[in-house]
């Protein structure tokens, strides 16, 4: 995580805490209620503890490893910020940086004391301007998603994630629905079977979709290559309907390009939302490889659609591009794509910045994915990439 604009001396020689409504509870300790709720976090023997929230707290429970749980246990509302810091150093070996601990507390989990008053989330009052102009057409159409959401009432979490992620996706008409009925349908809209498109895929694409599409896509891998998890993806999102026209122009490039596969949305529901085109390369280089001469070869040729959340390739917002985060990377990014990450995120943020009315929401989301190493004015992830393990 990186530092930049948490503006450490505004709160470093604040008194820190757990969150009040929350208690630490060792699996050993736990009810058969609470092992049955995360009984998944039993089986991972890097989990200890659970932070349990009281009854009538809107807090989630949260399962902890070692070290968070000795993080929690030194956080006892004596110390300030820079001893808790200076007490996990001593005791773990490394150094937990202010990020941390400000996602921590705008995530409530800690509180800090602002005029003799433990607080956390939105309350915290955040010193500092983080923001910057928005620097792409996508992070901007990103910051609106956010406006849309923070407007929805009381929307929980998963309702507001779900919204943001789907923000975009065109309205799926009487019109849509009689044009594009089904998976064959969607073939013949695209025109994968045209002799150019047959062309274009024919010695260096297979398709591996079954009869039935696979979970709402129709996918290609690269002939006589073993299929390959991949983190990093390509979002191809020019406007819906001249899709069919730039295709044979997207395989050709995808043809000399380090893409191990692609995929593209099986049905009128996968075609109408922004992301309807995903490629997905092996690694950082590979990715750097790609993104130009697909731009390059969509430029003037189509108008976009664009996908939020997503990081814009030389400004041109039909090609973006993504990193799926790994396992453990975040504390919140198990089991999520790059944009379901975000959004999911996003919409915590969003939730927790009810809580103090005068607090503009959008900005406490940004602030608070800033806290990740995403840049929002791009979408771009700060982290320098490691090198990829093959």
């Amino acid at each position: 995580m990186t530092t930049e604009g948490v503006h450490a001396p505004a709160w470093i020689d604040r008194r820190i805490r757990l969150n009040s409504e929350y208690r630490l509870v060792d699996y050993a300790e736990l009810s058969a209620r609470e092992l049955n709720a995360v009984r998944y976090g039993v089986e991972d023997p890097a989990l200890t503890a659970l932070l349990v929230p009281n009854g009538r707290s809107s807090l989630r429970i949260k399962a902890v490893c070692s070290d968070a749980r000795a993080l929690v246990l030194a956080a006892d509302g004596r110390r300030t910020t820079r001893e808790l810091v200076a007490w996990t150093e001593g005791v773990t070996g490394e150094r937990l940086q202010y990020a941390d601990i400000a996602a921590l507390v705008m995530d409530r989990v800690l509180e800090l004391e602002i005029a003799g008053v433990f607080t956390s989330g939105a309350a915290a009052q955040w010193e500092g301007a983080w923001e910057s102009a928005d620097r792409t057409m996508l992070a901007l159409r990103s910051r609106l998603a956010l406006t849309v959401a923070s407007h929805l009432g009381d929307r929980d979490e998963a309702q507001l994630t779900a919204a943001l992620y789907s923000y975009g996706r065109q309205p799926l008409t009487p019109q849509w629905r009689r044009q594009i009925p089904n998976s064959q349908a969607v073939r013949n809209f695209l025109g994968i079977e045209d002799p150019s498109v047959v062309a274009s895929l024919r010695g260096t694409w297979r398709e591996t979709t079954t009869s039935i599409p696979q979970n709402g896509w129709f996918a290609w891998g690269r002939v006589q290559q073993a299929h390959k998890p991949a983190r990093y993806k390509l979002y191809i999102s020019p406007r819906l309907s001249e899709l069919p026209a730039v295709l044979p122009y997207i395989l050709r490039t995808l043809n000399d390009l380090p893409v191990s596969h692609f995929k593209i949305g099986a049905d009128v529901a996968g075609l109408l939302r922004p992301d309807r085109f995903v490629a997905y390369v092996p690694s950082w280089a590979a990715l750097q490889e790609s993104r130009t001469p697909l731009a390059e070869a969509l430029s003037g040729r189509c108008q976009p659609d664009g996908v939020p959340f997503t990081v814009e390739v030389n400004g041109t917002p039909a090609i973006s591009w993504g990193r799926d985060p790994r396992p453990g990377e975040s504390a919140h990014s198990a089991g999520h794509s790059w944009r379901s990450w975000l959004c999911s995120l996003a919409a915590r943020a969003l939730v927790v910045a009810r809580e103090r009315p005068e607090e503009d929401p959008v900005i406490f989301a940004l602030r608070r994915l800033r806290l990740e190493g995403i840049d929002t004015t791009t979408w771009q992830p700060e982290q320098v990439p490691r090198p990829e393990r093959n």
